[in-house]
């Protein structure tokens, strides 16, 4: 296994788990930096970095991670790609991939020396800072991530295998557009409904009548609100779409059930039923092509 050195900007949840990943699992050289001082010295505590990313580090890095919201990392590139070394890998964590990606290309025009590869580990948890990072965050877990045009397939491969050291079960390529309509619909929306179904003035007498789908249905209620208000609004074209198609499912089983209509709302349970099924079908037959 090849060392390399990685800088992290951003030592939250990801990029701390990241941080303490490869730590634990590789002899890569891990440099971390974050506004926050207090997360700075608790990643150096936890081991997610051997030391802060400054100038005087940032020249060494081989790989540069910015695991921070979609925004921040189009407004923090020319901070920092002057500084990197010829053939550096800069790449991401967030939730979008559009406006990442867009930020990038604009980048590869300033930075031709510099390859670019967006990413997004699909794993997390309902807390949200460095405190609450692990180096098991992404076992099990798929990344997805989406080369630029011109990034040699030398580069790609390397990373791909630096992701799989840090847990990941495979990596899986995307475009940015497929990114954001589908993370509309696996991430943004259950967090949408999940939002909404624990303002319930009954949520707060659960206690004692509610199971496995209470705590299903609610677990990433709790949310960081700057980061998923962010997300939301930046792909707010796929997320309508998907929320407008959860509504028409939504108003077809309370138009059977206000009407009494046993074998209309027989049909949308089996409907769901069979829905379930082949997906796991489906996700049974991709763990078995993976392992």
């Amino acid at each position: 296994m090849n060392a390399v050195t990685i800088g992290i900007v951003g030592l939250g949840l990801i990029g701390g788990s990241l941080g303490r990943a490869w730590k634990k699992e590789s002899p890569h050289t891990v440099y971390g930096c974050d506004t926050d001082q207090g997360a700075q010295k608790k990643a150096l505590l936890l081991g997610a970095c051997d030391g802060i990313l400054d100038e005087k580090t940032l020249p060494e890095v081989d790989i540069l991670i910015f695991a921070v919201n979609p925004r921040t990392v189009a407004a923090l590139l020319p901070d920092y790609l002057p500084r990197l070394k010829r053939g550096a890998l800069v790449s991401d964590i967030a939730g979008n991939k559009r406006s990442v990606c867009a930020a990038f290309r604009a980048a590869q025009g300033d930075f031709p020396h510099l390859h670019f590869i967006a990413a997004h580990p699909m794993a997390g948890r309902e807390f949200w800072g460095v405190s609450h990072s692990t180096p098991a965050l992404f076992k099990r877990a798929s990344a997805l991530i989406i080369p630029l045009d011109g990034t040699p397939i030398s580069v790609v491969s390397a990373y791909k295998t630096r992701l799989l050291e840090a847990g990941f079960e495979r990596v899986k390529f995307t475009a940015a557009d497929e990114h954001d309509r589908m993370i509309a619909y696996t991430s943004q929306l259950p967090h949408v409904l999940s939002g909404c179904y624990v303002q319930s003035p009954l949520a707060a007498a659960h206690d004692g009548f509610s199971a496995g789908s209470f705590l299903d249905l609610t677990r990433v209620a709790r949310a960081n609100a700057p980061m998923w208000a962010e997300l939301f609004l930046d792909n707010r074209d796929n997320l309508l779409a998907m929320i407008d198609a959860f509504s028409e499912t939504l108003a077809a089983y309370r138009a059977a059930i206000e009407a009494a209509d046993e074998p209309a709302l027989k049909r949308l349970i089996e409907n769901g039923n069979a829905a379930k099924e082949e997906i796991d079908k489906n996700t049974r037959a991709l763990r078995c092509r993976y392992r």
